[in-house]
């Protein structure tokens, strides 16, 4: 939020990557869309004041997904031309408004430079980012997993979610920089669209056989629910991901949270 601290980063720099963004849910737009659509901004014009040669910014697939009722896709399956609405009739969540509004920004700022002026942009469009974490504070996906193995929800949602594995997001970005025919594209990161009971059950496959109090209490599922599903042909065939398997994914996050101890081996009640 300090745009003089990012052009003093950034100068010098042919290459930047545009990674911070507030996420949480929440309905404050002060909190969520200001900070993501001023920051993006601040760091385009860090770009372009540094002369920079290429920006990675990593958008998220509700800059995708979350359109009007009437604008979905027949087969529910998206790809990177949707664009989700911030005035669909049927509202929009804060933090989704925030990506929408902020990927957009970096477009639009592009688009409306003199020639001489353009930067590449390139914009990263994952899913639910899981895996293994490098610190120990507080990310939104991780308390996901230590309510799971802390057993603190009353059930584990039966609901689908699309996914991805952290270490594939970051190679995706550093390829969004090395790969030329990258330049000037948007890419969905997304493994597949798995429950958040599918989520929880290589957990609960390693972790309640060694004691730990791991819920296993598996709401029902809805029949009527839509599940979202994306097509994430460009990242393997431009970018060349080769995605991690999901149970690798969770295990390897559990596993990590362990090591670093911001899950706990609580009781069983």
């Amino acid at each position: 939020m300090d745009e003089q601290s990012l052009i003093t980063a950034i100068a010098g720099s042919h290459y930047v990557i545009h990674l911070a963004s507030p996420f949480f849910f929440g309905s404050d737009e002060s909190k969520l869309v200001t900070p993501a659509v001023n920051g993006t901004t601040y760091v385009m014009n860090a770009c372009k004041a540094a002369g920079v040669r290429r920006c990675v910014i990593t958008s998220s697939v509700v800059a995708v997904s979350v359109v009007a009722e009437a604008d979905k896709p027949a087969d529910r399956i998206y790809n990177e031309s949707h664009w989700s609405n911030p005035d669909r009739p049927e509202g929009i969540a804060a933090y989704f408004k925030s990506k929408v509004l902020a990927e957009k920004v970096a477009w639009d700022f592009v688009a409306a430079l003199p020639e001489d002026q353009k930067f590449e942009i390139v914009t990263i469009c994952p899913g639910f980012v899981m895996g293994p974490p490098l610190r120990k504070e507080e990310f939104t996906s991780g308390t996901w997993m230590v309510n799971l193995m802390e057993n603190k929800s009353e059930k584990v949602s039966a609901d689908h979610c699309c996914g991805v594995d952290v270490r594939d997001v970051a190679f995706a970005h550093l390829q969004a920089i090395k790969i030329a025919a990258a330049a000037n594209r948007r890419f969905l990161l997304v493994h597949s669209s798995p429950s958040f009971q599918e989520f929880a059950q290589p957990v609960i496959d390693k972790y309640v056989p060694l004691g730990w109090n791991v819920n296993t209490n598996f709401a029902e599922s809805d029949p009527n629910e839509e599940i979202t599903l994306f097509d994430n042909t460009a990242s393997r065939e431009v970018l060349q991901v080769v995605y991690t398997p999901w149970s690798k994914t969770m295990i390897d996050m559990a596993d990590k949270m362990v090591e670093l101890g911001t899950v706990s081996k609580t009781p069983a009640q």
